[in-house]
């Protein structure tokens, strides 16, 4: 199971919000670095968005 999960609602619509890209980032220097990007299914998850063995090291 991934540690990191999305769940992405429509509220315009009251449903979920399929096919939304999504990426994650952790600080790499000055900027940014991508470490993973996904995009919503038909329930508007994205259930391994961080897949193991990438562990998140908690960078807010």
């Amino acid at each position: 199971m991934s540690q990191i999960t999305t769940h992405i609602l429509d509220t315009t619509k009251g449903r979920p919000a399929a096919g939304v890209t999504i990426t994650l980032h952790e600080p790499a220097g000055e900027g940014w670095r991508e470490i993973a990007r996904g995009v919503t299914n038909a329930d508007g998850r994205i259930p391994d968005l961080l897949p193991p063995p990438r562990c998140w090291r908690g960078h807010v």
